[in-house]
């Protein structure tokens, strides 16, 4: 039926790019239009040994480098090779985004090595995402300012015709996934109740 719920499930910030028939109302498309994502860039360094425990380390380091915060990524898993991973975000992240992949996999390995030193000797491969440049998303999860949560989330979940919004930045917790699925429950609430009113017609 034309009039059966869809569930959109997108990114928040994907939203206002969407065709719709009828058009959001502005003040709803200007609360979706407003949503920020954090900038975040994850590299992750592919290694012959977890040679760091090796040295009695963990891995996981709170730098006061760019990079910020490395971890061992595998550190749960039973292996022989590792995984060392870059997280930075912010400014810093928008700057590594505009890099080519092998200048950013350069820049990011040179400082885990300063943390990590023999790194560049045990590497086996480089991988990034830069969160920002994915056009699925644009950024790594939604950030909401002063304000957004109370004023402008309201008009995040309202219902649009026969569409209803899910996602981390209409819940109580943007950018986590308990809020996700909080999000979601709060949506099958939803989608149930309208099944029923018109199973009701």
């Amino acid at each position: 039926m034309a009039h059966e719920p869809q569930i959109c499930a997108l990114p928040g910030t994907l939203v206002p790019q969407l065709e719709m028939e009828p058009v959001l109302p502005a003040a709803q498309l200007q609360a979706f239009s407003s949503i920020n994502a954090v900038s975040v860039v994850q590299v992750y360094a592919a290694t012959k040994t977890r040679y760091w425990n090796a040295r009695g380390e963990s891995g996981n380091v709170e730098t006061d480098l760019p990079v910020g915060l490395i971890r061992d990524e595998a550190a749960l898993q039973e292996a022989t090779a590792g995984i060392l991973g870059a997280h930075p975000n912010g400014a810093e992240s928008r700057r590594l985004s505009s890099l080519a992949d092998g200048v950013r996999h350069r820049e990011v390995i040179d400082a885990m090595e300063r943390v990590h030193p023999g790194l560049k000797d045990q590497l086996l491969s480089v991988h990034s995402v830069c969160w920002d440049n994915e056009p699925t998303i644009r950024g790594a999860f939604a950030w909401l300012g002063v304000g957004q949560l109370t004023q402008q989330q309201p008009l995040l979940r309202r219902p649009h015709g026969a569409i209803v919004f899910a996602g981390d930045y209409n819940s109580h917790r943007p950018g986590f996934m308990h809020g996700a699925l909080a999000s979601a429950r709060r949506v099958v609430a939803e989608v149930v109740t309208r099944e029923a009113m018109l199973m009701a017609q």
